[in-house]
């Protein structure tokens, strides 16, 4: 009987699924087969694969957003889907004709970036459900749908296996066939599916796991983190580097779990907790405001740098959209896309050029002095280095150095200090090494050939 009812849920499920997305569908199962059967045969070249490939991708999603469009009559969507194909042939054709494509990749991003925002925004809004409710039910689908695909993948392995081993002694080569079958045909339309699908009610096990462990866990590193606080405060003491990373991955990963928790409304410490824990997060912006300005004021923006300050002004946002507009918190997704659009596109502001400029500044630190500190030749080497190896980087040296300025400035390597400089030598693994210097070692293993 459990075995009819899993068949026709699994029916239910697909019908479902075709009814909302009925082309997502429709090419998804033919990408699958694609993958697990054409290929193997060799028809095609490697060219028309990565092209074929990259129009299914950037088409897929086209076709997702245009299906959570509401209010948009069948022709419509049609025309809509058309328009994307249309869209993704453009795409597709630009990149493999325009040698220069770094740009288009950028546009690329940005486009499917703002597509994905969208969609998951629509699709928020039409179930109407609260955040935490939302965010709840669509982890635990998450995590019972990939759970049943491990075990599915891992079966297939097994039973393919014995089969090959027993009746086809031979090498399995279809199991990667059958792989893909399962990924194209269950797991991915699950995955999108579960984002709709939330009609089960939390069972006991995720609410003790998300009530009792996370925010217990939750709780615990909020009181470390404010312990390393009022160390600081007492031993007049600097924040260390990593506070950074340590303060970055607890908002990426409590503040989902707080969020969640406030859907189990009751007189629990923990529910308490997770209204609390936002308002308490908000020393720590300011704890890494201040670690990430060090690093930049010493060496400049860089990237990653760029980066850390995204993150803090998301995490502004968040808290502004919480204690403000709690309700339409969703819409933080719409201003991270923004966000993005405005890192990778808009010039001047963008990460690359941000960088750049800032790290140009720096260089032009050579022109106005004839002597330098060990600290200044660090700063300039260091910049002359970045912009050396940065896009667009290096018309910056040209318009402030002379050939003989380069040389000079390369004679500053052996000054440098600063965390980017990079020295090679080789040890048999006995003797200590010194790397005070530096951040890291790195142990690269190659001939005198190479």
């Amino acid at each position: 009987m459990k075995i009819k009812e899993k068949i026709l849920g699994l029916k239910d499920f697909a019908k479902n699924f075709f009814k909302e997305y009925p082309l997502t569908m429709i090419i998804t199962l033919i990408y699958t087969f694609f993958y697990a059967f054409i290929l193997d045969l060799h028809l095609v070249s490697d060219e028309l694969i990565e092209k074929i490939s990259l129009f299914g991708a950037i088409w897929i999603i086209g076709v997702f957003f245009v299906e959570n469009l509401s209010g948009l009559d069948k022709i419509k969507k049609i025309i809509g889907k058309i328009i994307s194909a249309i869209i993704s042939v453009i795409f597709v054709a630009l990149i493999w004709n325009v040698k220069e494509s770094l740009l288009l990749y950028k546009i690329l991003t940005c486009y499917l970036g703002t597509l994905c925002a969208f969609s998951l925004w629509f699709i928020i809004k039409k179930s109407e459900k609260s955040i935490p409710e939302y965010l709840l039910k669509v982890a635990i689908n998450f995590t019972k749908v990939t759970f049943v695909y491990g075990v599915l993948a891992l079966g297939i392995v097994i039973v393919y296996e014995i089969f090959n081993f027993l009746i086809l002694d031979s090498k399995g080569r279809f199991l990667d066939n059958l792989e893909i079958i399962l990924l194209g045909c269950y797991y991915f339309p699950k995955m999108i599916y579960s984002l709709l699908d939330l009609k089960e009610e939390v069972n006991g096990f995720f609410k003790g796991l998300v009530k009792w462990v996370l925010m217990s866990l939750l709780v615990a590193a909020f009181a470390i983190i404010y312990l390393y606080i009022a160390k600081i405060i007492l031993l007049r003491d600097l924040p260390k580097n990593q506070i950074f990373r340590i303060l970055s991955a607890l908002f990426i990963v409590g503040a989902p779990i707080w969020t969640v928790m406030q859907y189990f409304k009751d007189d629990s410490y923990t529910y308490k907790a997770s209204l609390k824990l936002p308002f308490a997060f908000i020393p720590f912006i300011f704890l890494q405001i201040y670690t990430i300005g060090i690093r930049i004021i010493s060496n400049g923006v860089t990237p990653l740098r760029y980066i850390c300050v995204l993150l803090v002004i998301v995490e502004i946002i968040y808290e502004v959209f919480y204690f403000i507009k709690k309700e339409n918190i969703k819409d933080i997704i719409l201003v991270m896309n923004a966000i993005l659009i405005i890192s990778i596109l808009i010039p001047g502001i963008n990460v690359i050029d941000f960088s750049n400029n800032s790290q140009a500044k720096r260089l032009k630190l050579y022109k106005e002095k004839t002597e330098y500190s060990n600290e200044e030749k660090d700063q300039i080497y260091g910049a002359y280095r970045f912009l050396k190896y940065s896009e667009d980087g290096e018309k910056y040296i040209n318009s402030i150095l002379t050939k003989k300025d380069i040389k000079k400035i390369e004679a500053f390597k052996e000054n440098a200090s600063y965390d980017n400089n990079y020295e090679y030598f080789s040890f048999t693994g006995k003797e200590k090494v010194d790397i005070s210097r530096y951040n890291t070692l790195v142990y690269v293993s190659a001939s005198e050939n190479n």
